[in-house]
């Protein structure tokens, strides 16, 4: 089990929620409420599959926060729009199959498909608006930052989602963040969106 810390006095306005094992960290405004691992885990364990049980034994570490109370877990994996701004950090261990075949497009593509690629070239797909995306290089490993939008089938909003995904040096497992909310949300929270979105920090396993 990855050990946490708040750090407190860093920020009175902030909660940092430390994954030491792993060497990551991000903060959130104190005014959000956690979805704990346990409650995540115990949300996946639900799905029997032998797929989903290896990929949950391979979690390192998740929680997430929405800014909004009485948020489930449920919420956090689910495709339907959230009802609130939701943010989830989530660090697992690679499979040397899966070290060996993560790169930078199939990172962009964990929480949501969005791009394909033919032959090598990747093509951003219709009806995605592609807001940001940029290489992120941290000390604990290297990666992609991407917001993009999309429409949402259950919302007359569309949905965005952004997200940084770090793979470690040894490229052995995976640093994933997120805050995902509607398109009237995100442009409502976005400078704290982006405050969240700059403090998430890799350092890597001493």
């Amino acid at each position: 089990m990855a050990s946490l810390a708040v750090l407190s006095g860093c920020s009175p306005s902030n909660t940092y929620i430390v994954d030491k094992k792993d060497g990551a960290y991000v903060a959130v405004p104190n005014s959000w409420h956690k979805i704990s691992q346990d409650e995540l885990s115990k949300f996946e364990a639900t799905n029997t599959s032998a797929s989903a049980a290896l990929i949950l034994s391979e979690v390192d570490f998740q929680e997430a926060f929405s800014l909004a109370p009485g948020v489930v877990a449920k919420a956090v994996f689910s495709d339907e729009t959230p009802s609130t701004p939701i943010a989830y950090l989530r660090i697992r261990e690679l499979s040397a199959d899966e070290s060996d075949a993560v790169n930078y497009d199939s990172m962009r593509n964990i929480f949501h498909p969005f791009l394909s690629v033919n032959s090598g070239v990747a093509t951003v797909d219709s009806g995605i608006s592609l807001y940001s995306d940029s290489s992120n290089v941290q000390k604990g490993g290297r990666g992609v930052s991407t917001t993009f939008a999309f429409a949402a089938p259950d919302s007359p909003n569309q949905e965005v989602y952004s997200q940084s995904i770090i793979l470690s040096n040894d490229r052995s497992r995976l640093y994933m963040f997120i805050v995902k909310a509607t398109s009237k949300d995100y442009d409502k929270y976005k400078s704290t969106i982006a405050k969240i979105m700059n403090s998430f920090t890799v350092v890597g396993r001493n």
